[in-house]
């Protein structure tokens, strides 16, 4: 199959190149969840004595360092998390898996930013502000050696409002439509290769049989 006939059979079956994408999308905008909402807050972990000194990975503070976003991550800092809401009297109906699926974590040189997902914008905001406030004893008593030094904790930016995370919804709706606009080619040149020949020779999909 040349070039032309292929393009001679995308301007006949012109409804099936953009039909399905389109059925795709709109169907993936009414079907796709709603997007969750997100906040984070970012701290920084001083470690006495840490210089960041590069090529030195297997020092015990770098360790200290890399090791904090599994803290997040972790059971102990989503029960400390949760003590808070409890104290606090904010726990809602969230339990401690709750807490824990919402939390995550990333670090960047001496920075530690603190991401909390959550379908609903109050449990977002509690579990973000507990878990700043215990982000400091959590580090020192799970990642500092007994006996050494305090890391120093300082939350910088505290937890913003927590707002939809729309970007990667509409990252996969957009991923989904492109895969649908692919596929109504492969399907015209699929038609093509069965029914050789000139393109007016080639049966009508929309007449019935």
């Amino acid at each position: 199959m040349d070039l032309l006939t292929y393009l001679a059979a995308v301007r006949r079956y012109w409804w099936l190149v953009l039909g399905l994408p389109a059925a795709v999308l709109v169907a993936s905008i009414f079907l796709s969840p709603a997007a969750p909402y997100t906040t984070e807050f970012r701290a920084t972990v001083l470690i006495p004595g840490d210089t960041e000194d590069t090529g030195s990975a297997e020092r015990p503070e770098l360790m200290v360092l890399d090791d904090l976003p599994i803290l997040i991550s972790s059971d102990v800092f989503a029960d400390a998390t949760h003590d808070r809401m409890t104290a606090d009297g904010t726990a809602r109906q969230l339990d401690v898996a709750d807490v824990q699926s919402a939390l995550s974590g990333a670090r960047y040189s001496r920075v530690l930013t603190v991401t909390v997902t959550d379908a609903d914008a109050d449990d977002a905001s509690v579990v973000a502000d507990a878990a700043a406030a215990v982000l400091p004893d959590a580090l020192n008593a799970y990642l500092v050696a007994p006996g050494s030094q305090p890391a120093t904790v300082q939350v910088i930016d505290r937890p913003d409002e927590p707002a939809p995370a729309s970007r990667d919804r509409w990252l996969r709706i957009g991923a989904t439509t492109f895969v649908a606009a692919f596929a109504g080619f492969v399907i015209v040149a699929a038609i093509s290769a069965l029914y050789p020949g000139r393109p007016n020779d080639q049966p009508d999909l929309t007449e019935s049989k």
